[in-house]
């Protein structure tokens, strides 16, 4: 959680200071007159590839400063006048910015980073978060162990682990830092509602500080994909296969205070022991998909996982070295990138191709495809298609080192501000898009069906009874020869979602939409809409209002649009007259 904290300030951070990056290839020309980390940064840097940059936030911390007082200057402005309602946003304004002071944050003086790409078409990228030496005391620093340690957790993953992620965090010292700052706090009723957390769980058997105590301050989770074993999912009314999914999570643990509670509070699991293993099997109701969750310690490990299969390939994987680590993918993925760490993560190729395919066989058996689809075919089509990533996170003295191999290119992440804008306007124009072609489709049905109703009230005009017509017609059909060329040069047949057009003309009328009693010059034109299926709506002749709609949704296109004897009697709101 803490490196996902630290990868998302990074991007933040270099969004808004994109404007202010220094792009180089080695030592600046005019040496800065203002001391900065560029030698501790970049040092840590590879050169001669295709990103490499640096970020000076030495001034951030005077500019929090600044801002802050100014900010809080404001709200004591407002207090003199709204006493009663500022004085408690003051001090929450306090707590806040105090929060922000001590987590660590104004503590990195800079940011770096590089990109190589590799032999085996891999770019090797590091991010880099510094702080000097005699920095380093805010709680992002300290949630994980001071040196990088053996990754214990690759281990552990099988071979077809798709998915993982392992990090130091330290939850006992996160929550003893939490309570440090709320009892200092001068707000009593977050005091109340965060030190009550401790009576509260202890009235039910559990002790907090004891349970944090016993972890040992590593986590860590991962997603496999068992190739061999299948798992059906519903689409439509197609069944689709897909690879059997597996996920477990493993806490690291110094004793067995949290298996223990765990059974206390899952009176109908069954326990084992076997060879120092102790196991907790909790019984579920039969489900569609394949779930017998299972809980383990063994040794200095508590895991809890979807099925047994999956703690079994885990150990195996960490007895016999034949897990992911083994694997050619990963042995590619893992040049050039240190062994030691504070966490690791890991996505394999296997993932996104299987997200892929499911997207593509979804679309294929859901029998029709809407403009919604094509757009999200596009948007899919346009990702990479090999998202394999392996990066390790470091902690030292002087902050944080993230390196990386993937398949993507990390100088998108200088673009990132106008990447999230473009995605921003795409989020709003794709859908706003597509709506409008489906309002100009409609438009121009209704238009089709208002000539149709024009021809068909001409012709009764004429005959004093409508031409025979009970369904759907063709060029060729009695009931377009009867209108055309006469009463209108060229009937339309289909609408322009390219479903026919249905007529119902006479007695035929009866019981179509709730109309009854139907006469010889009776007429209903229907259009299905977007879908090309009948809507199960009725016509109330005591409230004809309640057949006009507003179009909201994609979905709201998909229903009839009914014209009885010249008028509207379902389409939508701005079409009643």
């Amino acid at each position: 959680m803490k490196k996902y904290l630290v990868f998302l300030l990074i991007v933040l951070v270099t969004g808004v200071l994109v404007g202010s990056l220094i792009l180089c290839k080695g030592k600046p020309k005019i040496k800065s007159a203002v001391g900065n980390s560029y030698d501790e940064v970049t040092s840590k840097l590879d050169q001669g590839g295709n990103l490499y940059l640096y970020v000076s936030t030495e001034r951030v911390e005077k500019f929090v400063d600044e801002f802050g007082g100014k900010l809080r200057k404001i709200i004591e402005a407002e207090a003199t006048r709204y006493e009663s309602e500022n004085t408690e946003t003051l001090k929450i304004f306090d707590f806040v910015f105090g929060i922000i002071k001590k987590c660590g944050l104004t503590e990195i003086s800079g940011i770096g980073m590089s990109s190589v790409t590799m032999k085996n078409n891999y770019n090797h990228s590091k991010v880099v978060v510094h702080h000097y030496k005699e920095k380093g005391k805010g709680l992002i620093w300290q949630l994980c162990e001071e040196k990088p340690h053996d990754l214990d957790g690759l281990k552990l993953l099988p071979a077809d682990t798709v998915l993982a992620g392992f990090v130091d965090f330290r939850l006992n010292m996160l929550w003893q830092w939490i309570k440090k700052e709320v009892e200092a706090s001068d707000l009593p009723n977050i005091k109340q509602n965060v030190l009550s957390l401790e009576p509260l769980l202890q009235s039910q058997g559990i002790q907090l500080d004891k349970l944090l105590d016993s972890f040992s301050g590593r986590i860590g989770y991962l997603l496999t994909l068992d190739s061999e074993k299948k798992f059906t999912i519903p689409i439509g009314q197609t069944l689709l296969e897909i690879p059997e999914p597996g996920l477990a999570l493993v806490f690291y643990v110094k004793d067995d205070t949290f298996f223990n509670l765990l059974e206390t509070k899952l009176p109908s699991a069954q326990k084992s022991e076997e060879e120092g293993i102790k196991k907790l099997t909790i019984p579920v109701p039969s489900m569609p998909m394949p779930l017998k969750p299972e809980i383990v310690q063994t040794d200095d490990m508590l895991i809890l996982a979807s099925s047994p299969s999956i703690i079994e390939a885990m150990l195996a994987a960490k007895e016999n070295g034949n897990g992911l680590t083994a694997s050619q993918e990963f042995k590619e993925l893992s040049k050039h990138i240190p062994l030691k760490g504070n966490g690791f993560d890991f996505i394999g190729s296997r993932l996104f191709h299987n997200i892929l395919d499911i997207q593509k066989k979804a679309m294929e058996v859901s029998g029709e495809i809407k403009d919604e689809d094509i757009a999200a075919k596009e948007l899919f089509d346009m990702l990479p298609k090999n998202m394999a990533v392996f990066a390790v996170l470091q902690n030292s003295d002087e902050g944080l080192v993230y390196s990386a191999n993937h398949a993507m290119d990390l100088e998108l992440l200088v673009l990132m501000p106008a990447i999230q804008a473009t995605g921003i306007m795409a989020a709003v124009a794709v859908p706003n898009a597509i709506t409008a072609v489906q309002k100009a489709k409609q438009k121009n049905s209704m238009k089709d069906m208002a000539v149709i109703s024009g021809s068909l009230a001409d012709y009764v005009t004429d005959n004093g009874i409508t031409p025979k017509q009970d369904g759907i017609y063709d060029r060729n059909s009695e009931f377009n020869k009867a209108l055309s060329p006469f009463y209108v040069k060229i009937l339309p047949v289909k609408d322009s979602w390219g479903n026919n057009f249905i007529v119902y003309c006479g007695k035929a009328c009866s019981g179509k939409y709730g109309v009854s009693g139907a006469v010889a010059d009776d007429f209903v034109v229907v259009s299905y809409g977007r879908d090309g299926k009948k809507d199960n709506w009725w016509f109330d002749p005591s409230n004809p209002e309640a057949g006009f709609f507003v179009v909201e949704d994609i979905e709201d296109f998909d229903k009839d649009l009914v014209v009885w004897n010249g008028g509207w009697i379902r389409a939508p709101r701005r079409s009643r007259r």
